[in-house]
């Protein structure tokens, strides 16, 4: 539960292109994975090296996919 929080989070801070928020997810995640097992410390894990590549190469932010997806959808 506390990955899905952190994701939603990260999510926000992306677009708002917020370093500190997006590098406080990156250690939480960092926290949760040494702390986890399994599936929790998966996805901490893919957390932590989304936040780092958001942090090394920052983008404009791009629109929702999902409206990507429904102007290509037949």
């Amino acid at each position: 539960m506390a990955v899905r929080l952190a994701w939603n989070d990260v999510r926000s801070a992306v677009l708002a292109q917020d370093e500190s928020t997006i590098t406080a997810g990156m250690h939480l995640a960092e926290e949760i994975a040494a702390a986890s097992d399994g599936r929790t410390r998966k996805q901490a894990e893919q957390l932590a090296a989304y936040c780092s590549a958001c942090i090394l190469e920052p983008q404009e932010p791009v629109g929702s996919t999902w409206a990507l997806a429904r102007l290509v959808t037949w």
